[in-house]
């Protein structure tokens, strides 16, 4: 006893100290930890820089050239801001600084502001050796430097860096209770406590604000003072997050959480249904993970919403795999991961609802069977009221791309229950009793949520885009199967190379071996697996729809026309992989590994080939190619010849998929990397003082939804439905009515009376339009503020009828219209 306790304090105090060092390490660099205690921190402000092309007299700068500045070195610091104070003879005039860690000079550390008379703020947060000034961009521009001086704070004690460390500290001791305690009594204490578990991680999560969120993201467009980020990268590509969800539930914030928001579109917008926010309403009892933004506010809820989500689905996963492979826990973890931890899962994690689903689809099938299996009355109560939950969730997450698949998965497990069970399947009054009057109920409620929304959905529904959008199937190349793969790459290489990950990202599902092995074992054991059966024949189902299609009148009975193939793929993924374990649980039949390895070689050849094929650029490394191979091989002989070693094939092939899909979303800690900026403050005053609409003028997504995070009310941030009556009041005959019927992002251009583009509609893409407005136009839609990179007040109509307010550092002016 007394030397296990040691062994815990001695790995405690090991696990702390890794903690710091890797935490501290992430922050500054590794490179640097040592000259961060060694080297001295340069006193700024007495120190002299040097000058390069700069001719200095009387205290004053002159630029000999087009590119003079000034560098500080040996800064060897921590740096969260510069402060700059300069007066300049001409103004505005653009002020760059680079910032280097160790290395040369690069546009990748850069920041470029607009010098307007008054300090400007550089939010480095970065380790810094290196510091260059550069002062204007032309021969001749004179300068006096008032004041450089930096935020230099003990980063090792920071908020982010202590947080990460405690994190980093529980992951190295739970490494460390794998020697101390076994592997085998570790995971079952771990599995016997996996609800208290899952609790205490989320409650560790909501508590330090953690959260996936690529919020950080508008640090590329606007400076911010810290981005929050603990580990990992932000994901720019994932803007419908970042820059529209986010925003959106921020801006519930400020209109005290009401289902009809003031704030987005500028107008009373339905929110319960399209792009679901969290509300006081009915909504909320089908939306519990919105729970923690209504009791506990924007970065606490953002934190339940982002790990609670995570961890359930992991958690009702492995009850489901369970449960699907009779009770085989290894299969079961690997569920887990090839499900929670999927490309697809990962990279569409915070929007449409893709989580919300998994976990409804499961859990309602767990409770379905259950109910079957007891003849309790109560407990059946109970469990119908799961399932009706479930299906309140499922229903309201109102994507039918992925719901109408993901519902034909649900009917066939149904199906298959209820034959397995067909003998035992009774029921008593009760039962039957129990069954109506909570229907009732539950068809109320979401007649209720669905009615009081009629006008949103009809809306939807009648747009060009999306709500015109019928599909009849194919397209979906069969090559895109394989490409789970080079998925496991995503997170590792710079997203431009594949254009877009989200839309590239399938399951690593081993496809088509969960198919294949489900036949050879029906035929080998000369077995029929009714659900194997089921759901092969559903993926033939799906595989048709995707790759060929059907005739119109069929994908309408079908609702697959609702469905997009690329959309559809999640189903016959899922189906996969749901064959693949069940396969691998029951099969006891053993191929020879010689065989296994011919097999095996085989589908690595064709992995490679085909992901080979699909991304070109992308795979442009032969080192890549061999690793794929490598994957593919090992992948596919253990689940050809390894069957019965689950344990094996479930470490080896989930740790591979876990590693990549942790490395998918950052850790982002809290939402201050956006409240607390300077800008948002200045916004937030104006609108105190003299209440209005707003418009983002000359910029789309994502700078037409920054206002929304501070709860102004901005007429172009996304419209997730059309504002059609604002818009007929610009196109009185409906000209462009086919332009601004949409789902859109929207550019608003000002432009004078004279311009023959003025009232002009464009679409630009599917879900994106720019509009041309007068100041005429501006004031028929009630706008009082402008928030603009542009010199508005230019434009002759607008120079004597607008009033500039407010210049940020990054050059984001705002204006209001005064005229009547």
């Amino acid at each position: 006893m007394k030397k296990n306790s040691l062994k815990w304090i001695v790995s405690g105090l090991v696990s702390v100290l890794l903690g710091i060092f890797f935490a501290y390490g992430s922050q500054i660099g590794f490179g640097n930890i040592i000259d961060s205690f060694t080297k001295p921190e340069l006193d700024i402000q007495n120190a002299e820089p040097l000058y390069v092309d700069f001719d200095s007299k009387d205290g004053k700068l002159t630029s000999q050239t087009d590119d003079a500045y000034m560098v500080y070195h040996s800064v060897n610091s921590y740096v969260t801001k510069l402060a700059l104070s300069v007066e300049a003879e001409e103004q505005p005039v653009d002020i760059k600084i680079y910032y280097s860690d160790g290395g040369d000079f690069s546009e990748e550390k850069s920041m470029q502001r607009t010098f307007s008379g008054k300090t400007l703020t550089f939010a480095i947060d970065s380790y810094v050796t290196d510091l260059r000034i550069d002062l204007g961009a032309a021969k001749g521009q004179t300068f006096e430097v008032k004041e450089v001086n930096l935020e230099t704070p003990n980063i090792l004690f920071s908020r982010g860096t202590l947080t990460l460390a405690f994190l980093l500290a529980i992951g190295f001791l739970f490494i460390f209770a794998h020697f101390i305690l076994g592997p085998k009594k570790l995971y079952g204490l771990v599995d016997r406590h996996r609800y208290w578990v899952a609790a205490g991680l989320i409650a560790l999560a909501v508590l330090f604000e953690l959260s996936g969120s690529s919020l950080g993201s508008w640090g590329n467009y606007i400076s911010m003072d810290n981005d929050g980020l603990l580990a990992g990268v932000f994901r720019p590509i994932r803007s419908d997050e970042w820059a529209v969800n986010t925003p959106f539930t921020m801006s519930q914030f400020y209109d005290g959480y009401s289902s009809v928001n003031s704030i987005i579109r500028g107008t009373l917008t339905d929110v319960s249904i399209v792009y679901g926010q969290p509300a006081f309403s009915l909504t909320l009892i089908f939306r519990l993970f919105s729970l923690g933004y209504v009791l506990l506010g924007t970065s606490y809820g953002l934190a339940f919403f982002w790990y609670g989500r995570l961890i359930v689905l992991f958690l009702v996963t492995y009850e489901f795999v369970k449960w699907l492979t009779n009770g085989n826990k290894p299969y079961a973890v690997l569920g887990s991961i090839l499900i929670t931890f999927a490309p697809i899962v990962q990279w569409w994690f915070a929007i449409n609802g893709l989580v919300e689903m998994l976990i409804a689809m499961q859990l309602s099938l767990l409770f379905l069977d259950k109910y079957i299996k007891t003849d309790n009355s109560k407990k059946r109560a109970w469990y119908f009221v799961v399932i009706l939950l479930c299906a309140g969730n499922f229903i309201l997450t109102f994507y039918p791309s992925w719901m109408v698949p993901m519902a034909y998965i649900i009917l066939a497990f149904a199906a298959w229950i209820i034959i397995e069970n067909w003998s035992i399947l009774k029921f008593k009054k009760i039962d039957v009793l129990n069954i109506v009057w909570m229907t009732v109920i539950f068809a109320a409620a979401i007649g209720y949520i669905f009615y009081s929304s009629k006008d949103t959905i009809d809306a939807v529904m009648n747009t060009v885009y999306p709500g015109s959008r019928l599909v009849t199937g194919g397209g979906f190349e069969l090559e895109n199967l394989w490409g789970g793969f080079a998925n496991l790459f995503f997170p590792f290489r710079e997203y431009t190379d594949i254009h877009n990950a989200s839309e590239q990202a399938f399951f690593f599902d081993l496809f088509p071996l969960g198919i294949l092995l489900s036949l050879f074992y029906m035929f080998k054991s000369r077995k029929k697996d009714t659900l194997m059966i089921i759901l092969i024949g559903l993926s033939v189902f799906f595989l048709i729809w995707m790759c060929v299609g059907y005739p119109e009148i069929i994908a309408k009975l079908t609702m697959l026309n609702r469905s997009q193939p690329r959309r559809s793929y999640l189903a016959f993924g899922l189906i996969n992989i749901f064959l693949l374990l069940r396969v691998l649980a029951l099969s006891k039949i053993k191929i020879k590994p010689i065989w296994g390895i011919a097999a095996a070689g085989i589908y690595a050849a064709v992995a490679v080939f085909i992901n080979k094929k699909l991304y070109q650029v992308f795979l442009d490394s032969p080192v890549l190619l061999v690793i794929i191979f490598v994957v593919a091989f090992v992948s596919g002989f253990l689940v050809i010849s390894m069957n019965n070693k689950s344990k094996i094939v479930a470490v080896v092939i989930g740790s591979v998929v876990l590693i990549s899909g942790i490395s998918v979303n950052p850790l982002q800690q809290s939402t201050d990397a956006v409240e607390t900026m300077e800008i948002g403050k200045e916004l937030k005053n104006i609108q105190k003082e003299d209440e209005g609409k707003w418009i983002v003028e000359g910029m789309g997504l994502p700078m037409n939804n920054f206002l929304l995070m501070f709860g102004l009310p901005t007429i172009n941030s996304t419209n997730v439905y059309p504002n059609l009556d604002l818009w007929e009041k610009i196109d009185t005959e409906k000209k462009y009515e086919e332009a601004y019927n949409r789902y859109a992002h929207i550019v608003i251009n000002a432009v004078s009376n004279d311009n023959p583009e003025k009232g002009v509609f464009e679409v630009l893409w599917p879900d994106l339009f720019s509009v041309n407005l007068t100041l005429d136009d501006l004031k028929l839609m009630d706008v009082k503020y402008i928030f603009t990179v542009n010199d508005v007040a230019s434009i002759p109509e607008f120079e004597k009828e607008v009033e500039f307010l407010y210049i940020s550092d990054d050059g984001f002016r705002v204006y209001k219209i005064i005229g009547d």
